[in-house]
């Protein structure tokens, strides 16, 4: 999400940290957070309460928000 985010604006790519390096400094719970897919469905809400999406995709609606 960061690398997209910094594409959008111009910026450069975030750097990257080795595993145990970002361990080191972050500890355990921080690097998992953050290395983990944390999936979920939305499928509820829009069965349940009829919503519907503004934006296909994460993508799309990432962009537009930041343009």
């Amino acid at each position: 999400m960061a690398a997209l985010a910094g594409g959008v604006r111009g910026a450069k790519p975030p750097m990257r940290v080795p595993r145990w390096l970002a361990r080191l400094l972050a500890g355990d719970v921080v690097v998992t957070m953050m290395t983990e897919g944390r999936g979920f469905s939305n499928a509820k809400a829009k069965r349940e309460l009829g919503w519907e999406l503004r934006y296909p995709s994460w993508r799309q609606g990432f962009k537009e928000g930041l343009s």
